[in-house]
């Protein structure tokens, strides 16, 4: 076979080699005709070429020739003509003659007529035809005096011209002749000779010569040729041997192949027999279909789980729907017994989706869990899994997550009305003692009341701390996320706990700072709480020096537009004992403190911390403290928030507008004081002249320097604010307005008589807000344009004028918090009504009319939300009462419950005075706008 292949590659070789042998003659006929038209055709190339540049040679000579004899010409007849020697001009024109190239020459005078003519003259349309002017005198003196016209002749050109064409044909005859001679013998020697030596190669390779090599050296192509063919011979030789002993091997391979597919198959039979005793020895059910939906193998417990018994008869080949129909006959599945049909199609379905896993139960009480896979072959793997035990288990784990629910909500439940029981009574003891304290008192008596106040407070804030930790620890503390009012929140929390600075003595400050974005998306109850939580901290641990929170921003408010994020960073700095550094570990652990011995000093549940921490991580951000022993603490908040926009806050801008530039004269003792407050005027672009003592005010009032308004510290050493004050109303500036700053608000008649016979333009609970301080500044200064601010009215110490003269109903079921309230209302100049359930609140409220309605929440025939309902419900909007929620529920959710049931606000029990009149002051400010509303013309 080897060889006969061999044979025919020489054989097609060979005849390949002859058919161009024979075909020399013609080989050399084609050469010729592509080489004689390509050297006529390169000679009649260059000799053109040559003519076109050799004809315009002679033309641009001749043309020479014309302008410069006609040049010469016409200056040499300037003479004769100019003496009118018109013989003279005759010699010279037939002179001209003489040359070979001139036919013609005229000449005429300046008036055209004709002075002498030779030989043709001159023809204006002859190629070779010029005339010029004949001009006597030099430069601009020149004038024309007559014209010279030539006409040459261009026969010479021509005959040039007909001799180099003959040269051309000579030439390219001579050229051809040799190209082809040379052609024809370098092809007879360089082609012929190798063709023949290659083919008599050829003819003695297939008469059957081993080695037939061509001996031709050379390195043009036909010697590549040569080459090739005797390496293809070489290749061929060895080519032969290379297939005689792959035969050989490949016989030998071909019998341990057979040998060992034989083996093979023995071992697949041996593999088949332990797969399937495996499938019938699982625990699951397990099924094989193929793309049909015939079964190919099923074991003995998924014909157990399908039909009830491991030996039941399933047939290879048998329809997977033939086999629902006997699983649903057989009575194993509850589900197929009432619909057998509609069982059906669901198995079927759930087949066909090969999708999640699905559960379900068999006859005997057993649970199963059935999943169908896609082979790759299109068929279908059905396995079913006894999940009896897991199912006995989740259920198991089931009851007792419904149990520990139902435990923690009877938790939440308790502690809610655990508040609420203790906050009852405990509501009784604060206004009873703040009652107590406002009364003529000695000092032992005067004592025993700050005593029960400060113990109903301390009881008060471990029921709120026990409270919110159950709901962090429960994980059911959720964040609002709406816009806030960043310096309005700081400052208002400032002001819960300034009276507990100045029973102290402590300097209390909130710092702002101006790159700080005014409104930000968050939760403000919540950081109202973290700031209030650190703030009390301050107060407590410090018992002289000052108590500072400090607002900053990561990136300055003018550079955030609306939702980009900023890094806020809220700092309370104390000046307190601090805390050695071996137990900061202990500060955010839950029920723990810094001074855990029982002789500690400070009370407390130690949840506050461990509650803010929560809250802060669940903002987004981290709480970290620095703190050294005797000199201080200071605890930093950073959490991240997004810019947002305020409500309209032109009123506000507009009181400043009506402000600016004014002065203001700044007494207070306390250095961050005056830095802060100077700060927040000159951001008002106010001009604040700052002095730390009530003598150095004096004295610069006494020198005549004139101030806009003075804003006075109360507490002050050597002279409180109230001595100052009425020291500048006998002055000089005894016009000027007054505001006054006090850190308490104390309820005795005698200290509001002397602040109402002074004349204050406004009394500020120190440190005051900023909106309340730009409302006070507008209404000494610009007072209309304060009239309408009501945005920023503080809380009032005393009872605002518009809130007096209110028709108010008191509604509670429990007799000590009606006596409380009612004593509180009576010494605020009210005389309230009472009612004692929620159904007498509304038939009250629908017999007379009610500015205000003050409604506890839980009472036992109608609670508070249903008789607010009530009342919303028969009332018109006109006659409507403002209703305030009394609630001792501290839960933020159940606040918000209130509010969106239809209550105007909500104060939390024990009632603290100053929100009292602060509610009070909202619902006047409601019932003035609807009586305005209502006098309007229509």
């Amino acid at each position: 076979m080897i060889g006969s292949n061999a044979s025919s590659r020489l054989d097609g070789a060979a005849a390949r080699v002859a058919s161009a042998l024979g075909a020399a003659r013609s080989v050399q006929a084609r050469f010729l005709l592509y080489v004689a038209p390509l050297v006529v055709v390169s000679i009649a190339l260059a000799f053109g070429i040559y003519e076109v540049i050799a004809g315009r040679t002679a033309e641009e000579q001749l043309r020479a020739k014309l302008d410069r004899l006609a040049s010469i010409q016409a200056s040499v007849l300037s003479r004769p003509m100019w003496n009118i020697a018109e013989s003279q001009v005759e010699l010279i024109v037939r002179a001209l003659m003489s040359d070979s190239d001139v036919v013609g020459a005229v000449v005429r005078d300046q008036s055209g007529s004709l002075v002498a003519r030779a030989g043709a003259g001159m023809d204006p349309a002859a190629a070779y035809s010029a005339e010029v002017s004949i001009l006597h005198g030099d430069g601009q003196e020149a004038r024309q005096i007559g014209t010279l016209g030539l006409t040459l002749s261009d026969a010479r050109i021509n005959a040039y011209a007909r001799q180099r064409l003959a040269l051309a044909a000579v030439l390219a005859l001579v050229l051809l002749g040799a190209t082809v001679g040379a052609a024809l013998v370098a092809n007879r020697r360089v082609i012929g000779r190798p063709l023949g030596l290659l083919l008599d190669s050829i003819h003695r390779v297939r008469a059957g010569e081993r080695h037939a090599y061509v001996d031709w050296p050379s390195g043009d192509e036909i010697g590549r040729v040569v080459t090739a063919f005797n390496d293809m011979q070489r290749k061929q030789e060895r080519t032969q041997a290379q297939l005689r002993e792959a035969n050989e091997r490949l016989e030998s391979r071909v019998a341990e192949r057979t040998a060992k597919l034989a083996d093979a198959e023995a071992e697949a039979q041996e593999a088949r027999g332990r797969l399937i005793d495996a499938i019938e020895n699982i625990s699951e059910g397990f099924a094989l279909f193929d793309e049909r939906d015939r079964l190919i193998v099923a074991n003995g417990r998924y014909r157990e789980v399908m039909l009830g018994a491991e030996d039941a008869t399933l047939d290879t080949g048998t329809p997977f729907r033939t086999l629902l129909r006997r699983a649903s006959g057989s009575g194993r599945f509850p589900g197929a017994r009432a619909d057998a049909a509609g069982w059906i199609d669901r198995q079927a379905e759930r087949y066909r989706q090969a999708g999640d896993a699905f559960v379900q139960s068999t006859g005997d009480g057993r649970w199963h869990q059935v999943g169908y896979r896609a082979t790759g072959s299109g068929g279908r793997v059905a396995v079913h899994s006894d999940i009896s035990e897991q199912k006995r288990i989740s259920d198991e784990l089931q009851e007792a997550k419904d149990s520990a629910e139902a435990a923690n909500e009877a938790k939440s439940a308790f502690l809610a009305t655990m508040s609420h029981e203790i906050r009852t009574p405990l509501n009784a003891i604060v206004g009873m003692s703040t009652l107590l304290q406002a009364t003529r008192l000695d000092d032992e008596q005067k004592d025993h009341a700050q005593t029960i106040s400060a113990a109903a407070g301390t009881l008060l804030t471990i029921i709120n701390d026990i409270l919110d930790f159950s709901k962090v620890e429960a994980g059911a503390l959720e964040l609002e996320r709406i816009p806030i009012d960043l310096p309005d929140t700081a400052e208002s929390t400032v002001e819960l706990v300034a009276s507990r600075a100045a029973e102290k003595g402590i300097g209390l400050g909130c710092h702002v700072q101006s790159d700080v974005p005014a409104g930000v998306i968050g939760d403000p109850v919540r950081l109202k709480q973290i700031l209030l939580n650190l703030l009390n901290n301050a107060v407590k641990f410090t018992e002289e020096g000052e108590v500072v929170l400090t607002l900053s921003s990561s990136r300055p408010a003018p550079a955030l537009s609306e939702g980009e994020t900023t890094l806020l960073t809220l700092s309370v700095r104390d000046t307190g004992v601090g805390i050695p550094e071996d137990r900061l570990d202990r500060l955010f652990k839950s029920f723990s403190q810094v001074d855990a011995s029982t002789t500690r000093r400070f009370g407390g549940t130690g949840l506050g911390l461990v509650i803010t921490k929560r809250l802060v991580e669940l903002m987004g951000g981290e709480i970290t403290v620095e703190s050294a022993v005797g000199r201080g603490t200071t605890f930093t908040v950073t959490i991240p928030c997004e810019a947002a926009p305020l409500p309209d806050r032109v009123a506000r801008e507009r009181r400043a507008r009506a402000i600016r530039g004014a002065h203001v004269l700044v007494v207070d003792d306390n250095p961050t004081n005056r830095l802060i407050l100077a700060e927040k005027l000159r951001g008002w672009e106010l001009r604040p002249h700052v002095v730390a003592t009530p003598d150095e005010a004096l004295d610069r009032v006494a020198v005549g320097e004139r101030f806009d308004v003075a804003l006075i510290d109360f507490d002050m050493p050597g002279m409180n604010g109230l001595e100052l004050s009425r020291r500048l109303r006998g002055g000089p500036a005894k016009a000027m307005p007054l505001v006054l700053f006090t850190s308490v608000a104390p309820a005795d008649a005698q200290f509001r008589a002397g602040i109402e016979a002074v004349g204050f333009a406004a009394v500020l609970s120190k440190p005051a807000k900023t909106g309340h301080l730009l409302n006070a500044m507008a209404t000494a200064i610009a007072p209309d344009e304060a009239r309408d601010a009501r945005d920023g009215t503080p809380p009032a110490t005393v009872l605002p004028e518009e809130a007096k003269g209110l028709a108010i109903l008191l509604v509670d079921d429990n007799r000590m918090n009606r006596k409380v309230g009612q004593k509180i209302l009576k010494r605020l100049g009210y005389d309230p009504t009472i009612a004692k359930s929620g159904k007498d609140a509304i038939e009250r409220c629908a017999a007379e009319r009610f500015d205000v309605v003050l409604m506890d929440i839980e009472m036992p025939d109608m609670d508070g939300v249903t008789a607010t309902g009530e009342i919303r419900a028969r009332l018109p909007a006109e006659t409507r009462p403002y209703i305030v929620a009394l609630t001792a529920n501290a839960m933020a959710s159940d606040r918000e419950s209130y509010l969106r049931a239809g209550m105007d606000d909500y104060l939390s029990k024990p009632l603290d005075q100053v929100a009292l009149i602060d509610s009070l002051r909202r619902g006047a400010q409601l019932r003035h706008r609807d009586a305005g509303n209502e006098a309007e013309p229509t």
